[in-house]
């Protein structure tokens, strides 16, 4: 997966700041779709290196929507 500015972000955040983010990320306040806080969930689990040979768009895909029935086209 191709450097995104996302992860550049996170890598400079403190454990504290992660744990900070993510109330932030559940707050139905600021986060009013229904996406955002299970995507930080998957992400949050290669903080702090998200090396980017642990993670691939596909792998966060499958994590997210595992046992889904989903078609998806190739």
């Amino acid at each position: 997966m191709r450097s995104l500015r996302l992860v550049n972000i996170l890598k400079t955040f403190t454990k504290e700041e992660i744990k900070e983010f993510e109330k932030f990320v559940a707050s139905p306040y600021f986060s009013r779709g229904r996406n955002l806080s299970p995507f930080f969930s998957v992400i949050k689990k290669y903080y702090p290196e998200f090396y980017p040979d642990q993670y691939s768009a596909e792998k966060i895909f499958r994590e997210l929507f595992s046992g889904k029935n989903l078609l998806l086209i190739q």
